[in-house]
């Protein structure tokens, strides 16, 4: 993180890591590789033990807003992941597409993802969190940016429980069509209102663990 950045206020779920992830996998492969970098917030929950959440046949849909993969798309496909490790990996995998692609999101799309997707704390205001992450510069020497888990790999963390999944991606990231390297976060979800809605998220250093004992995603993109 620059200097003279802020940094991110306690509560806010969305702060701009992903445009900085963008722009730092950007300028890290011009120079001599990928170095992914996320600015997370963590949100102090206190919850009762619950059995760790059922796993499902088969990995993952790596693809739940498809190849169109704006707001309505992504909700859309949101809604329909089961209460399953499954289900929090898929959501969050659509998730990571949504908001770390380049060029990005209208702010009116962010603001519904927030909306319909986040784990909002009381006074937080979804267009306002909308306008924070956009505001973040551009990443520069790239036409498109962003993430693919076609290739990518998804592991169940083993502090997951039935209602709040931590999974571990690793995933492509894609510049101007081409792969250009691996990065890897660790997503918080929660089980609320019928949907997997994120929580936090955190940078992991060891992408190859996640790689190497990982589950592959059913149909990426």
């Amino acid at each position: 993180m620059d200097e003279e950045e802020e940094a991110p206020k306690k509560g806010w779920k969305l702060p701009r890591w992903a445009m900085i992830l963008l722009a730092v996998a950007i300028v890290a492969v011009l120079i001599a590789g990928i170095s992914a970098i996320y600015t997370s917030t963590r949100k102090d929950q206190v919850a009762a033990p619950t059995p760790p959440p059922p796993i499902a046949a088969g990995g993952a849909d790596g693809c739940i807003a498809g190849n169109i993969n704006d707001a309505p798309s992504l909700l859309d496909g949101a809604h329909q992941q089961p209460h399953t490790s499954q289900g929090a990996a898929a959501t969050a995998a659509g998730f990571l597409r949504f908001t770390a692609q380049y060029p990005s999101p209208s702010e009116q799309q962010l603001t519904t993802v927030i909306s319909g997707m986040y784990d909002l704390a009381p006074g937080e205001d979804a267009q306002a969190l909308a306008k924070d992450a956009l505001s973040t510069s551009a990443p520069k020497n790239a036409q498109t940016a962003g993430f693919s888990v076609a290739d990518g790999r998804y592991v169940i963390e083993p502090a997951s429980t039935q209602d709040e999944v931590q999974v571990s991606i690793a995933s492509q990231v894609i510049i101007d069509g081409k792969e250009r390297g691996v990065s890897a976060t660790t997503f918080t979800m929660a089980w609320s209102d019928g949907i997997w809605k994120f929580v936090d998220s955190q940078e992991i250093t060891d992408e190859q663990r996640i790689l190497d004992n990982g589950v592959a995603f059913v149909g990426g993109c």
